[in-house]
């Protein structure tokens, strides 16, 4: 027990520290919307509690909390949060790190609740080892620092996925309860998470009902009452489930308690206009695309956002699963992980709209696969004739094993959205596949560099409309579109760039500008 207790407080301690060290955010407009939320809150407004059909309103709550703890110890007032003094821009925004922290608090926890649940359902190795693969997972991490909804929609998601399961495994009904809780919050973050309703109803399906291949012939007279048990406690179960979800879906969002049809109407009408419309501009395999890049892409997604540790251990931990005596305890867990996982990769994959950071609810699932696989390769090692009275060995292999995945997560700090697997040539093979540059990485350093010089508050920059959010809450001069007259200095990021977005307004400027080298320029990892 006191081993499960330090692995909790390791793991969320490892999950905390690379997401609260010097947030990096393009935040977009999820900070308005936050502040927007509670001033709708406590002035009793609860209409305008609707202020996005995503609905995102799990991290308007926490966001928007963390805001305002911030702001009420500075002594600022509400207004203040709409336009904050000059001051508070000098030291880079800390009213947005404040509630990019108050995000990453919550995701840490839920990491730290994977585990719990892990500890239920499989070995304490594998349940600490997932863990930390998670907590450090750097694409995970990237998503965690921004005032936006995919990484605590992935950490809700999994959360209630492996309650269900142990519902199931362990007959529990709290955990059902806990499952219902989070699949309401999932549903109050992003559209997505409707992907949890056929996921909990096929495991149900295949765990309450009898497998008529496997039944004696004295228990075949009876399958009709056994079959009829199972779907009371499928019905029972469903009803528990969902009338959770949908009571924490109401509770938490004011906006249902006095206009609730016309609320889920927008939002499920645009949900589903979301998944039939791609991005106007995206990037990849070398080309600007307008339109679906198809299933391929999140293919390359999953394959370069993964780590030289989690991908080839992912692999071994899918193939070792899928055996039945692959010697790793709760098996049937973790071919259920799996199926969350490609599942709603599939699902991502057949939408019309995609992006990098839509995948991120599929790393969870990677990370129990690729800790299953760290596990059962040690053991297996462990077991070599030359080995076998070196009883630390695999404890050895699994700390080279997450150390290796530490190493790699630190090196891109705090940029961690720069990290692409080196096992398929790193950034400068990612360049010619993927839209890079997807969280704004640089325009922060941009912003402090022009800050540098004695005239920055005269200055006129022109940046692209893109990462202008972000740049403008460090900036301390006036910022611009790029194609503005009169301006001083002309900023262009690679995410803006690669994937030709309002090319028309910059085009012809970029031109122009590659006659010379760059006042300034910043890259990672080549």
């Amino acid at each position: 027990m006191r081993l499960k207790r330090v692995g909790f407080v390791l793991v969320v301690v490892l999950a905390l520290l690379p997401r609260l060290l010097y947030p990096v955010s393009r935040p977009r407009q999820w900070y308005d919307r936050s502040v927007n939320f509670w001033d709708a809150l406590l002035s009793g407004n609860l209409v305008d509690t609707f202020q996005q059909y995503h609905p995102g309103v799990t991290t308007m709550w926490v966001a928007g909390l963390g805001i305002r703890v911030y702001a009420a110890a500075q002594g600022w007032s509400a207004e203040e949060l709409y336009d904050p003094p000059r001051s508070l821009t000098d030291s880079g925004d800390p009213l947005t790190a404040a509630g990019v922290a108050a995000l990453s608090v919550v995701v840490a926890l839920c990491i730290g609740l994977m585990y719990v649940l892990l500890t239920r359902l499989t070995s304490w190795p594998v349940a600490f080892c997932a863990g930390c693969l998670l907590a450090l997972d750097p694409f995970y991490i990237a998503q965690s620092k921004v005032l936006h909804l995919d990484a605590i929609l992935a950490s809700f998601m999994f959360v209630s996925a492996l309650s269900f399961v142990c519902h199931v495994y362990l007959d529990s009904w709290p955990y059902l309860l806990l499952s219902g809780a989070f699949a309401g919050l999932s549903a109050l973050t992003k559209s997505p998470s409707g992907f949890l309703v056929p996921y909990v109803t096929s495991v149900a399906v295949f765990s309450f009902f009898p497998r008529p291949d496997r039944a004696a012939d004295g228990q075949r007279a009876e399958t009709g009452q056994v079959w009829l048990r199972a779907v009371k406690k499928l019905a029972l179960a469903g009803l528990v489930w969902g009338a959770a979800a949908a009571l924490v879906f109401v509770l938490l969002w004011p906006v249902m308690w006095v206009m609730p049809f016309k609320t889920l109407y927008r939002v499920l009408e645009a949900a589903l206009a979301r998944v039939e419309v791609p991005h106007s501009s995206g990037f990849f395999a070398g080309s600007i695309i307008s339109g679906d890049p198809g299933p391929l892409f999140y293919a390359a997604t999953l394959a370069f956002k993964t780590t030289l540790v989690t991908l080839p251990a992912g692999v071994v931990g899918l193939l070792s699963t899928l055996r039945r005596r692959n010697g790793i305890e709760g098996r049937g867990p973790v071919l259920w992980a799996a199926v969350y996982a490609g599942g709603f990769f599939l699902l991502m994959a057949v939408a019309a709209k995609k992006g990098l950071r839509y995948l991120v609810p599929a790393f969870p699932g990677v990370a129990l696969l690729a800790a299953v696989g760290i596990v059962h390769l040690s053991r297996v090692v462990g077991r070599w004739n030359r080995l076998r009275r070196f009883t630390w060995v695999p404890t050895v292999l699994v700390g080279i094993a997450l150390s290796t995945q530490a190493i790699l997560a630190a090196r891109h700090h705090p940029y961690y959205g720069t990290h692409h697997n080196l096992l398929l040539g790193g950034s400068r093979a990612a360049l010619e596949i993927l839209p890079l540059g997807d969280q704004g990485e640089g325009v922060d350093l941009a912003a402090r560099f022009l800050n540098s010089y004695p005239t920055a508050e005269h200055m006129t920059v022109g940046i692209q409309e893109r990462n202008a959010y972000m740049f403008r809450r460090g900036f301390l001069g006036r910022t611009v579109s790029i194609n503005a007259p009169e301006v001083d200095f002309w900023i262009f990021a690679v995410s803006a760039v690669q994937r030709g977005v309002d090319v028309e307004l910059w085009g012809d400027i970029w031109s122009r500008c590659q006659q010379d080298d760059p006042l300034w320029s910043a890259s990672f990892n080549g």
